[in-house]
Parts: C-alpha cells; structure tokens; sequence
C-alpha cells in the first residue's frame, strides 16, 4: 500500500493533488452532512408535532371540561359559546392565481423545468462556492496586504471592500437561484 502512494505522489503534480484531496473530502464529507441534517429535520418536525398533539389535547380536555361545567349549571351563554367552538371552521379561501414568471430566466426555467431544477442546483452551489470564497478573501486580503510592502493598508482596505461587495453579490445570486428552484419544487 505505501508503494501505490508513493508512486502516485511521485505521478501526480501538486496542484492536482489538492484538487483530488478535496474530491475524495467532499465523497467524505457530504453523506455524512446530508445525515445530519436529516436528522435535525426529523428531530425538528417531531418536536413540532408533538407540540400539536399536545395543543389538540388540552383543547380537547377544555372542551370536555366545559361540556361537563354545561352539565352542571346550564347557561345560554355557556352553551352558545361552545356550539360556537364546535362548528366546523370556514372553508379556506381559494388558492391565489399564480403570477405569470417575470424576468426571462425565471420563464425559461418554469417552461423547461427538467433542465431548470439542475441548473438553478447548480447555480446555488456555484453561488455558495463564490460567496464562501469572496468572503475569505475579504477576511485573508487585509492581513495578508498589510504587511506587504507594495499593497499597503490602503489597498488592502479598498480590496477588502470589493471582496466584500462581490461576495453580497453572490449571496443575492444564491438566494434568487434558491428561489427560483423552490417555486420550482412547487410546480
């Protein structure tokens, strides 16, 4: 086993090898975070319906209770308010028209959602990458143009600023291509 290494660290230039690190970090490391987050989104939901059921119950007990208080000392007032409670709720409104996509991406991918699903993925990791990357160099630029002679804290501020912006760029292109997916999920 250590030949094979070492005869690949030996074939494969360094650039490739970080490239390869993190493939081989990501096939890792994503199972294991869509794990996770399976598991908090379950965690989350049954902690919610729990919290329902136990809303149901005391409602029903309350309910039960006044039935009962009713029994006892029969009031008009008492059994109006709970022939009130009882009745069946009003039918929900009807469900708004959709809009019609504006903008001529959004019309391209609501007309052809089998290839707008992928690319808006796409687009939001892409995106995520962007953001991510722009955010790190807003925080590494200024340390590192500090201390060099030909950058100065000046430049490195100004620098700064535009990794800033571009990374506000990408956060805003993230959630429009998140969007955009989510209401296509919703088709």
């Amino acid at each position: 086993m250590d030949t094979l290494i070492s005869s690949l660290n030996n074939l494969i230039p360094n650039e490739w090898k970080i490239a390869l690190g993190l493939v081989a970090l990501i096939f890792v490391a994503i199972p294991r975070l869509v794990e996770f987050r399976q598991g908090y989104l379950d965690l989350r939901l049954g902690k919610r319906q729990l919290e329902l059921e136990k809303l149901r119950l005391e409602v029903l007990k309350l309910r039960l209770e006044l039935e009962q208080h009713l029994v006892a000392r029969p009031s008009p007032a008492i059994a109006r308010e709970l022939e009130e409670a009882a009745a069946p709720p009003p039918p929900p409104a009807a469900a708004p028209v959709p809009q019609p996509a504006r903008g001529l991406l959004r019309r391209v991918v609501t007309r052809y959602p089998w290839i707008g699903r992928p690319t808006m993925l796409f687009v939001q990791f892409a995106m995520a990458y962007m953001m991510v990357m722009f955010a790190a160099g807003t925080v590494l630029i200024p340390v590192m143009g500090w201390s060099e002679q030909n950058i100065g804290p000046v430049a490195s501020i100004a620098m700064a600023l535009v990794y800033a912006a571009l990374a506000w760029l990408a956060y805003k292109a993230f959630v429009g291509s998140r969007t955009i997916r989510r209401e296509l999920a919703a088709l």
